[in-house]
């Protein structure tokens, strides 16, 4: 239906929902100075459902802890209402906050314009390219690596 794939699940290798929940449950109160922590945020209608959420994470070792890991989702009736910015500003006031986190880092598929858009608006520089990354419905995806410096790396 030419609505960007952004994450490479799919039947056949579903997305592993028990052992996520476990895992985020666990890192949840980690702080940033121990590997494997994890903050989300979310976008829930008045009933409480979920809607769209963005999480940063950390690398599992002490070297990268430096660095962030970024990821968000919004189903795709609340696309274009500005809710990805709003997230985006709240995860990236929270890490510039953090006086451990040197940069967040993200992938994104090549074909995802929109998220691609938004991610270059908040400063996100592409630092690289994975040629064929994905195989999704018989065809081939490339995957952009972006990166947003939060403050001087030194």
């Amino acid at each position: 239906n030419g609505t960007p794939i952004f994450c490479a699940y799919d039947e056949e290798t579903p997305w592993p929902r028990e052992k996520k929940k476990i895992q985020f449950l666990e890192n949840l109160p980690k702080k940033t100075s121990e590997p494997g922590w994890q903050r989300t945020w979310a976008l829930f209608d008045s009933n409480g459902k979920v809607h769209g959420d963005i999480s940063l994470w950390s690398a599992n070792g002490k070297p990268s802890l430096h660095r962030a890991w970024l990821g968000m989702g919004i189903q795709n009736h609340l696309r274009g209402f500005g809710w990805g910015t709003k997230l985006m500003k709240t995860a990236i006031n929270w890490a510039k906050n953090e006086p451990i986190l040197r940069f967040i880092d993200l992938n994104v598929m090549e074909e995802n314009s929109r998220a691609i858009a938004l991610y270059e608006r908040f400063g996100f520089e592409k630092t690289g390219y994975w040629n064929d990354r994905w195989r999704l419905m018989s065809r081939s995806v490339g995957e952009f690596w972006m990166t947003l410096p939060l403050r001087n790396t030194e």
